[in-house]
């Protein structure tokens, strides 16, 4: 069973027909060809650094570092549907590469494919996402790139973001970017349009920009105004200007009333295609120049040594497979920094790392005619010791700008990726689009939610809220919450797929699911009795892609059990120490001792006493502490416990000590004791007591004599 929920041609065209105003939005920002040819490029006019690279490095017009000629190797891509729609015939890729080759030839420059032509049938890239950081672009930068070439990429269906790109032809990226990609709508002409987006490669502007200002006729501003070369005619925009002729109609004057004469044949403009064949010599000198101060690494060769690594940052001992993918080589020389082999002749070699730190890895490659190409990448593999949340508390509502956690994204496809409005209480969430994730059935991605070290305080459950829906019985996703110590193996704590992940009363199946207010749910998850055996959890959410529908996650948060609590025994006390801000409870032989929440307890019967403390989430207990026998003060002292308060707790710095009068007759002394046992205050007994000179917290206040003692605990306040 295939299923398609991209667009087909027809349906394509039934979208233009329907969203008229976007179309005519698109029209208005962008840039157009002529002569209803509805074409433009959408190389940006507004880069500074561009700017600024005219003007600092004119000079390099004319003083060229590597003489002509100049061979520039091109890695094409072609991406199609699977009813064959956008595949673009062999021939009109070869009369482009010609074309191209033949405007270039003045300038000593010629380009060759290296490799070889790739046709993709890929329904989802098809429609192609040029958005800087899309998962279209992280994809193929991933497998559909050579590091060393001129990347041209070409599809029928061009979008940013969720919105197509209607009449769009082209778009290119300045030198100084370091981008070496150019995207092509494969529906349009490509002579005249890879030409001119290459020209944008080599650094030239669109002859009519105005960017640093109008060009005026007479050419006096014309090396700081409009395309900033001098031999290029002010240019006013000759969409529609031009006609079948190669004729200037236009009628347009600048702002001294001299009426424009523009260059019909420039390429940079937006004459007709059928007008357009021609650079000026300072726009070739201007390319050589670029091509001089930010391309000499594009091959000149159809050799060329090329890998990458399976991960590239790992942990200590772990091991990386590396993946050769040189272009026309019979032998290989790695050398591998801080790696074990730190040398190798295989083709795709496995190399150990024990010590932290980021190391370079380098290839050489020799050919069938014995000539080398080296590729090396500096600091490419980073070993890190895991770091360990010093947070109490992980947590997170993916309220920020960017997600905040990391990600593990093996196939750099689909991935999750933030959605405004869409929230159980916030303004945002973040979602797995499997609706869209055609390829890659089965594809594991990761949010890491983060780490704790449970020598602190060991986890007690991890909740969490998510919305969810299957496209139907065949097609549907996994989402599992998993756990491990850091660079461990995954364990997996709560996992559901398909109907039973299911949030809502009936599966969308024809449509991107949108979650409902009363369309999330939410879960807890105990934890404590799984992980308590690790001293550091590391936990994520585990994705699957199933081809089914958006799966939709908010608001977790990974709660630490307290500390347990530790008794000690203070003449007829027990206490607790470490539990400032906790509820407790005390139990006698696993009876409730009914009293309110104190952290001491006079001791006035046998038996095994415990305490349990709440944090407001989770429980904790502490150890039995057994009382075999009753202290001797409390055989003088009938009824100790209900002849001694202090109040008010919480107090604000004055502390009331009422006790029975047999026991004022015998002169007890009050000492206030903080939670480590250092005496603060010792005095001879008054019923008021000034604590205010002390820090906020918890005390003792302690009335003993030779023949007895009691505490009770009080908190300040002030």
């Amino acid at each position: 069973m295939i299923r398609t929920k991209q667009l087909n041609q027809k349906d394509f065209i039934k979208f233009l027909m329907k969203n008229v105003l976007t179309t005519l939005a698109i029209v208005v920002f962008g840039c157009f060809y002529s002569h209803a040819q509805n074409k433009w490029c959408y190389t940006p006019n507004t880069i500074n650094k561009h700017t600024r690279f005219n003007r600092i490095n004119s000079s390099h017009r004319s003083v060229v570092t590597i003489d002509p000629p100049i061979k520039v190797a091109i890695a094409f891509y072609n991406f199609y549907l699977s009813d064959g729609y956008g595949k673009i015939p062999q021939e009109n890729i070869d009369s482009a590469i010609e074309y191209l080759n033949n405007v270039f030839a003045p300038a000593k420059m010629s380009f060759f494919i290296i490799d070889e032509i790739h046709h993709i049938m890929s329904n989802r890239l098809a429609e192609f996402d040029i958005k800087e950081g899309s998962e279209d672009n992280n994809e193929v930068d991933r497998f559909y790139s050579i590091d060393g070439a001129l990347n041209i990429y070409t599809f029928p269906f061009p979008k940013e973001g969720y919105t197509y790109l209607l009449g769009w032809c082209g778009r290119a990226y300045f030198p100084e970017s370091g981008i070496d990609k150019i995207y092509l709508n494969s529906n349009c002409d490509l002579n005249e349009l890879l030409a001119h987006e290459v020209g944008h490669y080599f650094s030239l502007l669109h002859t009519h920009t105005t960017v640093d200002g109008k060009e005026l006729v007479d050419g006096s501003n014309c090396s700081t105004a409009g395309d900033l070369i001098c031999d290029t005619p002010a240019d006013p925009g000759l969409s529609n200007n031009v006609n079948e002729a190669c004729e200037y109609i236009g009628t347009a004057k600048d702002t001294n009333n001299q009426p424009y004469s523009p260059s019909i044949s420039n390429l940079m403009s937006y004459a007709p295609n059928s007008c357009r064949n021609s650079f000026s010599s300072q726009q070739i000198e201007q390319m050589i120049g670029a091509y001089n101060t930010y391309k000499t690494y594009i091959s000149q060769n159809d050799y060329l040594a090329q890998f990458s690594a399976e991960r590239k940052i790992i942990c200590p001992e772990a091991k990386v497979a590396f993946e050769n993918k040189s272009i026309n080589a019979e032998s290989y020389e790695w050398s591998f920094e801080g790696g074990t082999p730190s040398k190798s002749t295989e083709k795709n070699p496995e190399v150990a790392y024990t010590q932290p730190g980021s190391f370079d890895v380098s290839l050489t490659i020799t050919n069938k005619n014995g000539l080398t190409n080296t590729k090396t990448y500096q600091e490419y593999i980073t070993v890190e010791t895991p770091i360990v949340s010093e947070t109490a508390i992980i947590e997170g509502s993916f309220e920020e700008e960017t997600i905040k956690e990391e990600i593990i994204n093996p196939d750099h496809i689909k991935t999750f990726e933030k959605v405004p409005s869409l929230s159980t209480d916030g303004l945002q969430s973040v979602m797995m689009n499997f609706y869209d994730y055609e390829d890659a059935k089965g594809q594991e991605d990761y949010l890491i939610l983060g780490r704790l070290n449970q020598l602190e305080s060991k986890t007690c459950y991890l909740s969490f809220d998510y919305a969810y829906t299957p496209h139907d019985e065949e097609f549907f996703d996994k989402l599992a919450v998993v756990f491990r110590e850091p660079c461990g193996e995954w364990s997996t704590l709560w996992e559901k797929e398909g109907g039973e992940l299911q949030t809502t009363k009936s599966s969308v199946k024809n449509t991107l699911f949108v979650p409902k207010s009363d369309e999330w749910k939410n879960v807890i998850i105990e934890i404590s009795d799984k992980t308590q055996d690790y001293e550091t959890l590391e936990f994520a959410f585990k994705t699957t892609n199933g081809r089914g529908n958006a799966l939709y996650l908010d608001n977790y948060k990974v709660i630490p059990v307290p500390k347990q609590p530790q008794i000690i025994y203070n003449n007829n006390q027990l206490s607790i120490i470490e539990t400032e801000g906790l509820n407790v409870k005390w139990f006698l032989n696993d009876i409730l001792i009914d009293i309110p929440s104190t952290y001491s307890i006079t001791i006035d019967k046998i038996g095994k006493y415990k305490a349990i403390v709440n944090n407001g989430e989770c429980d904790v207990e502490s150890e039995i502490y057994e009382v075999t026998q009753l202290p001797v003060a409390l055989s003088l002292l009938s009824n100790a416990k209900t002849q001694f308060t202090v109040y008010p707790s919480p107090s604000s710095g004055i502390i009331n000590i009422d006790i029975a009068e047999e026991l004022i007759a015998k002169k007890p002394e009050v000492k206030i004791i903080d939670l480590s046992g250092k005496i603060r205050i010792s005095t001879t007994y008054t019923r008021s007591v000034n604590i205010s000179t002390l820090p906020d917290g918890v005390y003792m206040v302690q009335i003993v004599n030779p023949s007895y003692s009691m505490k009770r605990s009080i908190i300040l306040r002030k």
